[in-house]
């Protein structure tokens, strides 16, 4: 029979076709590295329709998140990430905790001394020293509060002689650093607060989630620590260890992707840690929304600083008007970075890479 002898044939050289093609020097081809994409504090608090902190055009960017999280474009990722912003009543970042207003001397906020000297003194006490805040008797001044009183947070006893935070002088051990003042947001919706995450983002079941900002005196924009770079440098609180490096690190991820919200804040800082540790790192920038455009730019220029690729994807939402919109509003980012000095490259290549990536695969899977 001629159909099975060709078959024979066939299968008989494609037994020897390995031998033969290392004989020739053949190497085979590099596995593809493995990715991460992480989604930002997509949460209905940051979303245009919130009463509490929403960032413009935060809707905009759903159908192009859940298109990357979606296959076949999912495909191009390994692991998927998602962050929650998550604050107990009376958090540092509160406005009304310390009597100004959401906002107050935006985007600095307030001074606030740091410490992770043990498991009680770990976190900031507001400095209430009134000459930095109300030498203008029209300027509203920081109020005392829980997180001021030493006998409620003993980072204060720890940075101020005392315990006074109306000292002028802070203990050299203690960090000091900018706090800045948000309204009250991203809460525990079992009382009442709007933290929960966005309904418009598809979840998967291979989401591994991580919650950020949980302790009352210490705030964390950035996925692998907190604000005062207590977490990345050893220091661990019970309750409080921040696991994001060590995950990567297990499951073998080389490159790392960023979306979400805000990028001027936990967007940009998550990218700058992840590019800090080594990682190859990717901010999708019609992913992400930012709340000003000021300091949206700024970020940007810090972002490329750091060794983070801006890429656009021009994703594909399903209806043709959405489509549009997304491009234009692209197109209108571009020119606000190409003014800026900021260059980003397209995503378009990353599809040409998913199907390059397929094909290796299915020829090694045809060696055997």
């Amino acid at each position: 029979d001629t159909t099975a002898m060709r078959a024979k044939m066939i299968a008989a050289s494609l037994t020897v076709l390995p031998a033969l093609v290392a004989g020739f020097g053949y190497m085979e081809p590099p596995e593809p590295p493995k990715r991460a994409l992480l989604t930002v504090d997509v949460q209905d608090c940051f979303m245009e329709y919130s009463e509490t902190l929403p960032v413009g055009d935060s809707l905009r960017i759903l159908p192009v998140l859940n298109e990357l999280r979606s296959p076949p474009i999912s495909d191009f990722f390994d692991l998927f990430l998602r962050s929650q912003d998550w604050h107990p009543a009376g958090h540092l970042s509160f406005g009304p905790t310390h009597g100004v207003p959401g906002f107050y001397n935006y985007p600095f906020g307030i001074r606030v001394a740091c410490s992770d000297a043990s498991d009680d003194a770990w976190g900031c006490c507001p400095m209430l020293n009134a000459t930095l805040y109300c030498a203008d008797p029209d300027t509203a001044c920081p109020q005392p509060s829980a997180l001021s009183d030493p006998a409620t947070n003993p980072v204060c006893a720890e940075c101020f002689a005392g315990g006074d935070p109306y000292a002028a002088d802070v203990n050299p051990s203690c960090k000091v650093i900018d706090q800045a003042m948000w309204p009250v947001h991203c809460t525990d919706p079992a009382e009442g607060g709007d933290g929960g995450f966005a309904e418009g983002l598809v979840p998967r079941d291979d989401d591994v989630i991580m919650q950020k900002g949980t302790l009352a005196a210490l705030d964390a924009y950035s996925v692998f620590q907190d604000n005062a770079f207590f977490s990345l440098r050893g220091g661990v609180k019970a309750g409080y260890a921040f696991e994001m490096a060590a995950l990567l690190e297990s499951e073998g991820i080389e490159e790392f992707y960023v979306t979400g919200l805000a990028t001027d804040f936990c967007v940009s800082w998550s990218a700058k840690d992840a590019a800090a540790l080594g990682y190859t790192v990717y901010m999708i920038d019609d992913a992400a929304a930012g709340i000003a455009n000021e300091t949206t730019l700024a970020e940007y220029a810090l972002m490329e600083a750091a060794n983070v690729t801006i890429l656009e994807y021009f994703g594909g939402p399903e209806l043709e008007y959405r489509r549009r919109l997304a491009e234009a509003e692209s197109v209108r980012r571009a020119r606000e970075l190409r003014d800026a000095g900021i260059a980003r490259i397209s995503m378009t290549d990353l599809r040409a890479k998913i199907d390059a990536e397929k094909t290796t695969t299915a020829r090694r899977r045809l060696r055997g």
